[in-house]
């Protein structure tokens, strides 16, 4: 009696199972997802109070000394000294209705690698790196939608991320 249970339960557990595997093969109807462009001149304006210099660290080649993503997509990289001050980036292309994610990375430059080489000074005040902060906006048609300042952690690259969230326009009748 008990092997014939057990051969019950097992013919119950595969058909259950290929029912299951039947339901789940059917094709589902996909729908394409688009991202609708969202009307407006965007601009982003970064703040730096520091100089940006390339990485002797950096995995390639070349290093970056400051690049601007919006949505994994690069919008600016360089690779030259950025002295301190206002970057401003205009028209910005590929923003679209709903989340936008903009991405800022810097690397300030310390007393340790202002020279493109390691420091030997005596002084370590001198070649102690400080937090840094960074200022991101995003404006929509020279209104500001979104703003975020970030400090890094002493002797590291400053990776900043916003999220602008766009709704769409509606115009006056």
């Amino acid at each position: 009696m008990r092997p014939f249970i057990v051969l019950l339960f097992a013919i119950a557990v595969l058909g259950s199972l290929y029912g299951y595997l039947a339901i789940a093969e059917r094709p589902i109807k996909a729908t394409e997802v688009t991202d609708v462009a969202a009307t407006g001149k965007f601009t982003v304006k970064l703040t730096i109070p520091f100089d940006a210099v390339a990485s002797d660290f950096d995995i390639d080649d070349v290093g970056e000394s400051l690049s601007v993503q919006l949505d994994g997509k690069l919008l600016l990289r360089r690779t030259d000294l950025v002295k301190r001050g206002e970057i401003t980036i205009n028209n910005v292309p590929g923003v679209k209705l709903g989340r936008n994610e903009f991405v800022v990375s810097a690397q300030p430059q310390t007393a340790s690698n202002e020279s493109s080489g390691f420091s030997l000074e005596d002084n370590a005040a001198e070649t102690t790196p400080i937090p840094v902060p960074i200022r991101i906006q995003v404006f929509r048609d020279d209104i500001l939608i979104g703003e975020k300042t970030t400090w890094n952690q002493p002797g590291l690259r400053l990776v900043s991320t916003i999220m602008v969230d766009i709704k769409p326009e509606f115009e006056a009748d």
